[in-house]
C-alpha cells in the first residue's frame, strides 16, 4: 500500500540556510619571537624560518630537535617560566649561510672616452688591473649612429687606458662605460637568482639601470638570503620572467645574515608574532632591528638586550641613550650575567617579553603594566642608586632588588612612553580593522550615504567597547586639540563618557573624485586611556 509523504512547509515558513566562512581571527599580540642560529628550522620549504611551539616548551622543542644548551631552547624555558605563562612561543631560524651581501662583478665610470675608428679607451677613474683583459665594456654612444659599443678588453695599457677589441664607430667623451659581467637589457625591479652549488633560493633585484640595461645598483631581496651559500666571485644570475636581461653575475662579499636580515625574513614568513627578541646582539644589531621595528609598531615590539657597563655608567653614546635619541618604540633591556655567576641574564629580554605576551590575554580587565613585575629565571642586577638612575634617564629597564622586592622598572620605552601604551594601541588598530573589514565582508554592498557611513561608526564604537572591556581605555576629558569641521567637532576639555568617541562628516561633504574612487567619509577616532600608576608619593604626618 502506498504511503502518500506529508505535505512541505515550505509555502508557509520559507527558511535558507547560510554558513558564514569564519572570520579571519585579530592577532593577539601575546606570541614572542625568538631569533637564533640553530639549523633545526629549515630557512626554506614546509615549516620553515618560524615555527610555534605551545607552553611550556621543554617536551615539543626537544621534539622537534633542539638541544637543552641551544640559545633557542633556554629562551623557551626562560619565556614558559614566567607568570601567568603565555601559550605560544615561536623560534625563527638566523640562516648562517645565507647571503649577507652582493657586488656586481663590474663596474660603471661615468668619464669613458674613445674617438671614432680607435680602439682605445680612457677613463680617469675606470682603475683597469690586467684582470679586466676579457671582460665586456658597453660604451654608450660609441657605437654605429650614436648607439651603444658593446665589446671586450683586449688589454690593459695601466690604470687609465685599455684597448678594445672593437673600433668606435663614433666619438664619445664622458660617456658611461660599464665595465664587466652588469649585463644588458634589465630594467629597473627585475629579479634574478643567484646560482652557486649548494646555495639556493637567493634573490636579488635591480635598482638602476644604464641605458642598455646594464645594472648598475642592484640589491637583494628582503627574505630571500637563501641558504647554502659561501663567499665567492663571478656566479652567474638567471633572470626571472618577465625580466629579458642577460650576462649579470656578482660576487658574494659576505656569508650569514645580520640578526635584523633575519627579523626581516621571520615578519616576512609569519604574521603569528607579535613580541621580538634576538640572540645575542651586539649595538649595531640592535640599532639596526630597533629602526626597523619602530615604525611596524603596530605588528612587531622590539625588545633589545644589552649588558654594557656603559649604559649604567652614563657614558655617552651608549646603546640606551642612542635608542632614546632616535626616539624609537622599543623595550631595552639592561642585563648583565654578573662574571657568569648568572649566565642566563642574556635572556633578561626574553622574560621582559614573556611577562607582557603572558598578562596580554585580550580579556576583560587584562590591561597590564610591565613596570614593578618579577622576572622568572633572572637575577636582579647589584647596582648603585646612581647606576640604576642613569639606566633608568636612559630609557632603558632594569631588573633590580628595590630594598627586598625584585621589580622590572621602570616600564617604559626608549622614545619615554610607557610600554603599555604602544601595544595596546597596536591591539586597538587591530581590532578596528577587523571591524571595519567585517562591515565590508558581511554587506553586499555599503552604500556611500550617511546611513552607510552608521555602520562604519558602529564597527569603530565595538573596537572602543573591545578596549573599554579590556581596561585601556577609561571615561576622561579630552586634552587632545580641539577640532572643528562640518558636521564633525571635539573641543578641549569634552568629556568622553566611554573613553572613546568616533565621527565622521557628512557625505555631503565628501570630493566628488572620493566618490567616483568608491571612498567612505573618514573616520575620526578620539580616544582617552586609562593610564597606569608607576609611582606614588605619600605625604607622612606625625603627632607626638
Amino acid at each position: 500500500m502506498a504511503t502518500t509523504p506529508p505535505l512541505s512547509l515550505t509555502n508557509i515558513v520559507d527558511i535558507t540556510v547560510q554558513v558564514s566562512p569564519t572570520a579571519p581571527a585579530v592577532n593577539s599580540f601575546n606570541v614572542g619571537l625568538f631569533v637564533g642560529p640553530s639549523t633545526v628550522i629549515p630557512s626554506y620549504g614546509a615549516n620553515s624560518r618560524v615555527q610555534l611551539f605551545s607552553v611550556p616548551t621543554s617536551t615539543p622543542m626537544l621534539s622537534a630537535g633542539f638541544t637543552t644548551t641551544d640559545p633557542e631552547y633556554i629562551a623557551g624555558q626562560i619565556y614558559s617560566s614566567q607568570s601567568p605563562a603565555a601559550a605560544q612561543f615561536a623560534v625563527g631560524r638566523q640562516d648562517l649561510t645565507a647571503i649577507q651581501t652582493i657586488t656586481l662583478d663590474g663596474r660603471t665610470v661615468t668619464d669613458g672616452a674613445i674617438t671614432n675608428g680607435t680602439d682605445v679607451l680612457t677613463s680617469a677613474t675606470a682603475a683597469f688591473v690586467s684582470g679586466d683583459v676579457g671582460s665586456a665594456v658597453i660604451v654608450e654612444g660609441a657605437g654605429v649612429a650614436g648607439a651603444a659599443l658593446s665589446t671586450t678588453i683586449a688589454s690593459v695599457t695601466n690604470a687609465t687606458t685599455a684597448v678594445l677589441v672593437a673600433d668606435a664607430s663614433t666619438t664619445v667623451t664622458g660617456a658611461q662605460t660599464s665595465i664587466g659581467a652588469v649585463g644588458t637589457a634589465y630594467a629597473v625591479n627585475d629579479t634574478f637568482n643567484i646560482t652557486q652549488g649548494g646555495g639556493t633560493f637567493g634573490i636579488g633585484q635591480v635598482l638602476t639601470v644604464g641605458i642598455s640595461g646594464q645594472v648598475l645598483t642592484a640589491q637583494l631581496v628582503q627574505g630571500n638570503q637563501g641558504t647554502g651559500y659561501t663567499v665567492a666571485n663571478g656566479l652567474s644570475t638567471v633572470a626571472v620572467a618577465p625580466s629579458t636581461g642577460t650576462g649579470l653575475k656578482v660576487n658574494i662579499t659576505a656569508i650569514g645574515e645580520t640578526l635584523v636580515q633575519a627579523a626581516e625574513a621571520c615578519r616576512i614568513a609569519s604574521g603569528l608574532w607579535y613580541g621580538l627578541t634576538v640572540n645575542a646582539p651586539v649595538d649595531a644589531d640592535n640599532l639596526a632591528i630597533s629602526e626597523w621595528a619602530d615604525p611596524l609598531w603596530a605588528t612587531t615590539r622590539y625588545y633589545p638586550y644589552s649588558g654594557d657597563a656603559t649604559i649604567a655608567a652614563g657614558t655617552a653614546n651608549n646603546l640606551a641613550l642612542q635608542l632614546q635619541t632616535l626616539d624609537l618604540r622599543v623595550l631595552g633591556q639592561y642585563a648583565t650575567t654578573q662574571n657568569g655567576l648568572y649566565p642566563n641574564n642574556i635572556y633578561a629580554a626574553v622574560a621582559a617579553m614573556g611577562v607582557e605576551m603572558g598578562l596580554n590575554t585580550g580579556l576583560a580587565n587584562s590591561f597590564f603594566t610591565i613596570a614593578h613585575k618579577p622576572l622568572a629565571g633572572i637575577a636582579p642586577e647589584p647596582l648603585t642608586q646612581t647606576q640604576y638612575t642613569n639606566i633608568k634617564n636612559a630609557g632603558f629597564n632594569v631588573y633590580g632588588d628595590l630594598q627586598n622586592f625584585e621589580l622590572e622598572e621602570p616600564g617604559f620605552m626608549s622614545n619615554g612612553t610607557p610600554s603599555f601604551l604602544w601595544l595596546f594601541l597596536a591591539v586597538y588598530v587591530a581590532q578596528l580593522q577587523s571591524e571595519i573589514m567585517a562591515v565590508l565582508q558581511d554587506n553586499p554592498a555599503v552604500p556611500q550615504t550617511n546611513a552607510g557611513e552608521q555602520l562604519f561608526l558602529h564597527a569603530a564604537n565595538q573596537a572602543g567597547v573591545y578596549m573599554a572591556n579590556i581596561g585601556f581605555l577609561a571615561p576622561n576629558v579630552w586634552g587632545g586639540a580641539s577640532v572643528n569641521l562640518t558636521g564633525l567637532s571635539i573641543t578641549n576639555g569634552q568629556a568622553l563618557s566611554n573613553g572613546y568617541l568616533n565621527m565622521a562628516q557628512p557625505y555631503s561633504q565628501q570630493l566628488t573624485a572620493d566618490r567616483d574612487a568608491g571612498k567612505a567619509m573618514p573616520v575620526y577616532s578620539f580616544i582617552t586611556t586609562a593610564g597606569a600608576v608607576q609611582s606614588i608619593a605619600i605625604g607622612v604626618y606625625v603627632q607626638l
